[in-house]
């Protein structure tokens, strides 16, 4: 499941805004959060989700149970009914935060129905730049070290940008469905993927 509400549209050739680098997955460590906590400011008002940002009003808060929460999530300790562990990687761009990506190696009956293996959020300035594509080629790298043979990414009918990103990655094959979610009736889209691929993960 991707969170923005704006475009990525795919690896672009020349527009990438960042001096030739390329996206690179980082676990999340003290040395980053303060890159962290610069992208939760600039994104938070900009998803249609936030189970994988945090709010920087709480910072003074969070900052010093981040780290432990993140590895009883990854080890799958005293999680929340319905919740599945979940591996959280941050995507940065240099020394910038630009994104947060979330992997859960094993599914429940609501995940197959809606959410799937990754969740992912891009900061409002690096949209529309092929970075979420790059990032999810790094996620289907890390998916395949937890033996996940089919990856099953979903989005809402509606959200025209996640759909034409999920659309374009290698191998798509796509599904649609109408489910019961949050109390209403909603379109969705499924997309599922062959793991491992043999992808190319060249820069943007």
């Amino acid at each position: 499941m991707s969170l923005f509400k704006q475009c990525d549209r795919g690896p672009e050739r020349g527009r990438s805004g960042g001096a030739g680098l390329e996206p690179v997955l980082r676990r999340p460590a003290p040395e980053l959060l303060e890159a962290y906590l610069d992208f939760c400011r600039e994104t938070w008002d900009h998803v249609h989700d936030h189970y994988i940002l945090h709010d920087p009003a709480g910072f003074g808060a969070w900052r010093h149970t981040l780290f432990s929460d993140l590895r009883r999530a990854e080890q799958g300790i005293a999680l929340p009914p319905g919740i599945v562990p979940s591996v959280t990687y941050w995507i940065f761009l240099g020394e910038r935060c630009i994104g947060v990506g979330n992997l859960r190696p094993h599914l429940n009956h609501a995940l197959t129905v809606y959410g799937g293996h990754i969740g992912i959020a891009i900061r409002p300035a690096a949209r529309c730049r092929g970075y979420a594509h790059r990032a999810f080629l790094l996620l289907f790298g890390e998916a395949e070290k937890f033996g996940i043979e089919e990856l099953l990414l979903t989005c809402f009918e509606e959200n025209s940008a996640s759909a034409r990103l999920l659309a374009g990655l290698p191998g798509a094959v796509m599904e649609k469905d109408e489910v019961l979610l949050g109390g209403r009736m909603r379109r969705i889209r499924r997309y599922r993927y062959a793991i491992p691929q043999k992808v190319a993960v060249g820069p943007v």
